[in-house]
């Protein structure tokens, strides 16, 4: 599904979405401790501060050249989650970047993001969805002190205010289109985004700023500048181009919290009772590993069932020794966005991606195709592999030559 300007949401879709926000808001599933909005709240502010066998890496989605892949991904989690509820519905974006002042006089209303805070209740939001009955920040997840009711700046729709969205705006269109370089265009966004959750205030100005739902439209928009600019700047050469950053910024880092459990943990701790915030988490599967490079190209999917499943049945075979082949380097493939670095077998599913990406139409029976270049290590004899995709099944074909194969060659039902 293709994401919307916010502002172009019908009435029936701002009805649908709030509705699907606060169903996640008033959802805990079983074993655990917060509702599935609150997790995404939490996996926000526990990213801020990271220890990796034992060592504190800091920051791992700010500041960072991480800051728009590591977004990137809990946007189209959080997308996700909404489609668990309506499967109808995409993430819509807040176009504060337009110059428009509409973009944010026609969102921020009683049907859809809700109103500015009212002064006369302490900068409270007293009508719409997200009011107190309805919307209650979790005392463990109050990282500026604002109380459990949703508050923001009061002035947010003055002529003063928006005037300083458009300055936002300006800037950030100025890095899209004039920084040809990612050390340049990154601060040249991210500041921008840093003044956007100051503007409006109140929750929206600590690290656990999704309690506010104009977090994910607002973020929505970044990921489309982001989107623009690899456009004009494609492949992953253009993305950190000095693999540099604290770990989950380079290319082929794992992404906490999405890191096959590898050996790192958040240090954040409740803000009313300082307990442990690893212990309010979700769990992720081993195989629920995401790095930089999956999230370049927003278009191509594989969801995770389907890549565990591929991962305990597929092998790569010298045809000549008859040996299994357990280390390959993915030099290239089609589209050329995927690549990784040796690594074993099963790796080989986690350079492909996961599932409803931005900028991806799709129909109930859509297929994908996706070659890789592979080659092995103990012989650099190129081969292709392809996985095929669509509705209930898999198809897995070889197009390899004589110096390798896929082992089992197959239709297999989706688990």
């Amino acid at each position: 599904m293709t994401r919307k300007n916010a502002k172009d949401f019908l009435p029936d879709e701002r009805q649908r979405y709030c509705n699907a926000l606060l169903t996640l808001k008033q959802t805990i599933e079983p074993g655990h401790t917060l509702s599935k909005y609150d997790e995404f709240v939490a996996i926000h502010y526990g990213v801020t501060r990271r220890l990796r066998n034992g060592i504190p890496i800091g920051d791992g989605a700010h500041f960072v050249p991480g800051f728009l892949a590591w977004h990137r991904e809990y946007l189209n989690r959080f997308e996700k989650a909404i489609r668990t509820v309506d499967s109808t519905l995409s993430l819509p974006y807040w176009n504060w970047s337009s110059g428009d002042d509409t973009d944010t006089t026609e969102i921020f209303t009683d049907d859809f993001m809700g109103p500015p805070g009212d002064p006369n209740n302490g900068n409270k939001i007293t009508s719409g969805y997200f009011v107190e009955n309805n919307w209650e920040v979790h005392s463990e997840l109050d990282g500026g002190n604002n109380g459990s009711v949703l508050v923001r700046d009061s002035t947010l729709l003055s002529s003063s205010k928006l005037s300083q969205v458009s300055g936002y705006g300006e800037l950030a269109m100025d890095a899209v289109n004039g920084d040809n370089d990612f050390d340049s265009f990154l601060p040249g966004l991210e500041g921008p985004h840093g003044s956007i959750h100051m503007w409006i205030g109140g929750h929206m100005t600590s690290m656990t700023s999704p309690n506010d739902p104009i977090f994910f439209l607002h973020h929505a928009n970044i990921d489309r500048l982001w989107s623009k600019w690899q456009e004009l700047h494609p492949g992953p050469e253009n993305y950190n181009p000095n693999n540099d950053g604290s770990y989950g910024s380079r290319l082929n880092d794992r992404m906490w919290p999405w890191d096959g459990s590898e050996d790192t943990t958040t240090t954040r701790t409740g803000t009313a009772t300082g307990i442990s915030l690893q212990g309010l988490l979700p769990t992720f599967s081993d195989y629920d590993i995401v790095t930089p490079r999956h999230v370049l190209d927003n278009n191509l999917t594989i969801p995770i069932p389907v890549r565990q499943f591929l991962a305990n049945t597929l092998q790569i075979r010298n045809q000549t020794t008859g040996e299994i082949l357990s280390r390959y380097k993915i030099i290239g493939s089609v589209p050329d966005k995927f690549a990784a670095n040796n690594g074993i077998l099963n790796q080989i599913l986690t350079t492909i991606g996961y599932e409803d990406r931005i900028g991806r139409t799709e129909s109930d029976n859509d297929f994908v195709d996706v070659i890789l270049e592979i080659s092995h290590t103990d012989n650099h004899v190129n081969s292709a592999r392809g996985v095929q995709l669509g509705g209930d099944d898999i198809e897995v074909f070889v197009n390899g030559t004589s110096t390798g194969t896929l082992a089992k060659t197959q239709e297999i039902p989706l688990p």
